[in-house]
């Protein structure tokens, strides 16, 4: 079992991963290298650390580089109509 201090140290150092990893710089420039299943892997590590807004964040600059055939094209499509609109 863990103490207060390990759990706030774990959050801590959690808070600092996701705001080096989880910001929209490093998303554009290192999500569309990853493939899909890389993607949603790392989203579903950014979900488990509270932070679903780095999840998306990755996802969509992942999208923006999917082709018809891939997992996230419809997300592409969705993103391009939003900044079409």
């Amino acid at each position: 079992m863990i103490s207060r201090i390990e759990e706030l140290e774990q959050q801590a150092e959690a808070a600092a991963a996701i705001a080096v990893l989880g910001n929209v710089q490093t998303a554009h420039d290192a999500a569309p290298r990853l493939t899909c299943s890389e993607v949603e892997a790392l989203a579903l590590i950014f979900r488990a650390l509270g932070s679903p807004e780095a999840a998306a964040r990755w996802i969509d600059a992942h999208a923006l580089d999917d082709e018809v055939d891939e997992l996230h094209y419809e997300r592409r499509v969705e993103l391009e109509l939003r900044s079409v609109g």
